[in-house]
């Protein structure tokens, strides 16, 4: 068919150029992938999307002003045996003492956990059955070993193909309990602070009738009959329909409004040479990705470790680490600033799952480091400001934006950028730190000194 081997590329690149002329003609008749909720939030935000989206919808007194239409479809889709909510009473929360999502009329009470790519917290389950539990002082069946509670739904809502969080076990009734065998580690979860300002008498296993929920099956099913049932109100019909598309994204079944290469090709290409277009495309697939690792990986362990040290400025040390021999097994890169022999230090972290994301505190080196020395002598860490969250092992943390797959090779042709970027936002925190909490990093490291804390 061809000449040469060159003359294919070059009939593939041409049918390229054709595509990229057909996709710039279909922008300027309008059509376009804009969705107003992804313009402003990631679409796998679990909280301030989807939380967010599926508790207003599900709201009886929601400003939809359908009643309680959107929930009677999310129930039904649920199913669950012996759950008869009272629709007229009930009431849905966000992020209700840490549960994501939670529907109750007083009496039934149904609490559903939001995961869709986070990693399940120790006990988290457990530890939200306990909250309803004592909060409403419901009685416990105690005719097995571990006592059901009859009044509790648990939903894991997720995008993933695991049915049950970690640490849980699912018996053959359907119930969902904590995994006895880990009764240690009840104990630990039982002692935390963000279990105790809940549950101040230790978490207790019990079990409860429970359901895993699909984006990718139910959600979207709900979605669609909801839809269906408001289609004549336009700016609900439309809301649905954004809020599927991103649903449709999370789970990996988006197709946009602008044609893809595979269409192209499919439907411009002739049949004989549509296999072998899809197989450069393959191949210059597996090159473009394989460099882009490469070029992270030298990023990473040769570049920015440099740049860093060059901008420092008096004693700080910069250590990196997390750059294994196998770059790509690594889950975590770490970047420490710090002074000799501190014992809170500012911390970086890039998922390496997610490299647009940097994760900065200040954090603890040790497990054996109190936290809570500095919280009871600094007052204001114990309530942080909105941007900044603390956790058992850090005072302060937050994330900053950086897309690094979408940045690269701007980093390549510009390594300074990111290291500017990183140091100007530590100098940044330091100044917070003063400003926003009356101290610095050597205050909080001598407190920690004078109180004997050891490494």
């Amino acid at each position: 068919m061809y000449k040469n081997k060159e003359d294919k590329y070059v009939n593939f690149f041409k049918t390229i150029k054709e595509f990229n002329h057909l996709r710039d003609r279909q922008k300027q008749r309008g059509l376009n992938d804009y969705n107003i909720l992804t313009s402003v939030l990631r679409a796998s935000d679990e909280v301030r999307l989807h939380s967010r989206m599926i508790g207003s919808l599900i709201n009886p007194n929601g400003v939809h002003y359908q009643g309680s239409l959107f929930l009677e479809i999310f129930l039904e889709i649920l199913n669950f045996r012996n759950f008869d909510l009272d629709l007229k009473n009930a009431k849905v929360h966000i992020e209700y003492k840490d549960i994501d999502l939670y529907i109750t009329d007083g009496i039934k009470h149904l609490i559903i956990e939001n995961k869709i790519w986070a990693e399940d917290q120790p006990c988290q389950i457990i530890k939200y059955i306990n909250i309803i539990k004592n909060e409403f002082n419901l009685e416990a069946d105690n005719s097995e070993k571990i006592p059901i509670l009859d009044d509790i739904r648990v939903v894991y809502l997720t995008a993933r193909d695991k049915n049950i969080p970690r640490e849980h076990l699912l018996d053959e009734k359907g119930h969902i309990s904590f995994d006895d065998t880990l009764s240690e580690k009840l104990l630990i979860c039982s002692k935390k602070d963000n279990t105790k300002k809940y549950v101040s008498n230790g978490l207790n296993n019990y079990k409860v009738l429970y359901k895993k929920m699909s984006y990718k099956k139910d959600i979207l099913e709900w979605l669609y009959k909801s839809k269906f049932e408001v289609q004549n109100i336009t700016n609900l019909n439309e809301a649905i329909k954004q809020y599927i598309s991103v649903v449709e994204m999370i789970t990996k079944q988006y197709k946009g409004n602008i044609m893809n290469i595979l269409e192209f090709i499919k439907t411009k290409v002739s049949s004989e040479q549509q296999e072998e277009f899809i197989g450069i495309l393959d191949s210059l697939d597996v090159i473009y990705k394989k460099e882009k690792r490469e070029l992270k990986k030298s990023y990473f362990k040769d570049t920015l470790l440099t740049e860093l040290n060059q901008l420092k400025e008096d004693d700080w040390l910069i250590e990196f680490y997390g750059v294994e021999k196998d770059f790509y097994k690594a889950r975590e890169i770490h970047i420490k600033f710090y002074k000799s022999d501190w014992k809170i230090v500012y911390w970086l972290r890039f998922d390496t799952n997610d490299l647009k994301k940097m994760y900065w505190a200040i954090a603890k080196t040790t497990k054996s480091t109190d936290l809570n020395i500095i919280k009871n002598e600094f007052k204001k860490f114990k309530n942080p400001t909105s941007k900044h969250k603390k956790t058992d092992w850090s005072l302060i943390w937050n994330i900053s934006e950086y897309d690094l797959d979408k940045n690269i090779y701007k980093i390549i042709s510009n390594p300074q950028e990111l290291s500017q970027n990183i140091y100007s936002e530590f100098k940044n925190v330091l100044s917070s730190l003063k400003n926003d909490y009356n101290c610095t990093l050597e205050e909080i490291n001598s407190l920690l000194e004078e109180n004997n804390d050891t490494i």
